[in-house]
């Protein structure tokens, strides 16, 4: 099992499978009413077809703007451009974040593509090339956040993990989120 899935078990409040036999190991009702507590963020990214391809010259950009809602929107096009081949589209992913009780995680997937085609015309990064198609992709609780407190919350996690041979746990604090790792040894 990969780290990424041994986490979501964890963070999907069930339990996690050993690496050694695979048998599913339930977590304790204290340690998941703990991580019940803590907080997540949501992701909503948006994937919009521009017809052009001198859009901007960043593979991506944070935006602050009190106007915009997205907070990032990557050009794929500037990462790889031979996968394109002779075609004259670009691929933008605009990334939104909010919480579960946030109207915006409620939208339709329209909605969203409405939203994120205005924006990014708005923004002037795709100049006046006319935007088609779009998808939405939402990741639920795909970001662990600070809040006071969560310290106390993440500690009989950690402390279960170092019980479990095979097992270790790393939290890494970043700028705008925690990471939890789940090490598989």
């Amino acid at each position: 099992m990969s780290c990424s899935e041994t986490i979501k078990c964890l963070t999907g409040l069930h339990g996690f499978f050993t690496k050694t036999n695979f048998s599913f190991i339930p977590l304790p009702v204290a340690i998941e009413t703990s991580l019940k507590k803590l907080k997540y963020r949501n992701a909503i990214i948006v994937y919009l077809k521009v017809e052009g391809t001198d859009l901007f010259d960043d593979n991506w950009l944070y935006v602050h703007s009190t106007d915009l809602m997205m907070g990032r929107v990557t050009n794929f096009r500037n990462w790889i451009p031979e996968l394109y081949g002779e075609n004259k589209i670009s691929i933008l992913a605009l990334e939104y974040w909010c919480y579960d009780e946030d109207e915006f995680w409620n939208l339709s997937e329209p909605e969203y593509i409405s939203r994120a085609k205005a924006e990014i015309q708005k923004s002037g990064l795709v100049k006046n090339y006319p935007v088609k198609d779009g998808y939405v992709y939402k990741i639920h609780r795909s970001y662990p956040t600070y809040h006071r407190g969560y310290k106390k919350d993440l500690k009989p996690l950690e402390d279960y993990i170092q019980t479990i041979s095979g097992l270790q746990c790393i939290v890494v604090i970043g700028r705008s989120n925690i990471t939890i790792k789940i090490i598989l040894c």
